[in-house]
């Protein structure tokens, strides 16, 4: 027969764990939760733009088109250059010359003008790059661009009397011009082509629609 100390002690250390299974610390507790996956965590909301902040775009060019006319004494073009006998550079460091085409202007403004084939590039549309640049091989190409939001009316009659007297006086065979307006948005009134009288009685009308 157990001692009636002993029957005592047993009841404390039962009721003693008991408490502890009942009502448990706070360390306990602390213990007895699982810990939180990351995985099963929210991911955090994405960063809101402020109604201030301007977006920004980034964009990388890897060639740029140089355009070069190198003349003599007199003016008068030199022909026959060689791409070795030109160097590009951007603060100081050498650029490589990837393409490197000769365009003989002059060849097109001194041919007669029943030897000009009418010419038409569209601008905006997308043309395979081989064919364009047969399209515009020996031409200049020229864009007039008319901007409508600060033009007014007196200003237009002047801005389009100057470009029908460009037209008229220095346009030359070898020009493709190409006519832009911008009101509330960006149009093509004409584009790039070599037929003057498309673009003085045509073309030119149309600029007074916003």
């Amino acid at each position: 027969m157990p001692s009636r100390n002993g029957q005592i002690i047993r009841r404390w250390i039962a009721f003693f764990i008991f408490a502890a299974l009942v009502i448990p610390g706070r360390g306990l507790a602390q213990n007895a939760q699982q810990p939180v996956s990351p995985r099963s965590a929210p991911p955090p909301p994405p960063p809101q733009a402020s109604p201030n902040e301007k977006a920004t775009i980034r964009t990388a060019v890897e060639l740029v088109q140089v355009d070069v006319e190198v003349t003599d004494r007199d003016g008068k073009p030199i022909k026959g250059l060689r791409q070795d006998q030109f160097s590009v550079s951007e603060d100081g460091k050498d650029q490589k010359v990837s393409t490197f085409d000769f365009y003989d202007v002059e060849k097109i403004e001194k041919a007669e003008a029943t030897d000009t084939t009418p010419v038409t590039v569209p601008i905006g549309t997308v043309a395979a790059p081989e064919a364009l640049r047969e399209q515009v091989r020996d031409r200049r190409m020229i864009v007039l661009f008319f901007d409508m939001t600060s033009l007014q009316n007196q200003d237009l009659v002047r801005s389009t009397n100057a470009a029908k007297q460009f037209l008229k006086t220095q346009m030359t065979a070898a020009d493709l011009v190409g006519v832009v307006a911008f009101g509330n948005q960006l149009r093509v009134v004409a584009d790039f082509t070599n037929d003057r009288n498309l673009l003085d009685s045509t073309e030119f009308s149309t600029l007074s629609n916003r």
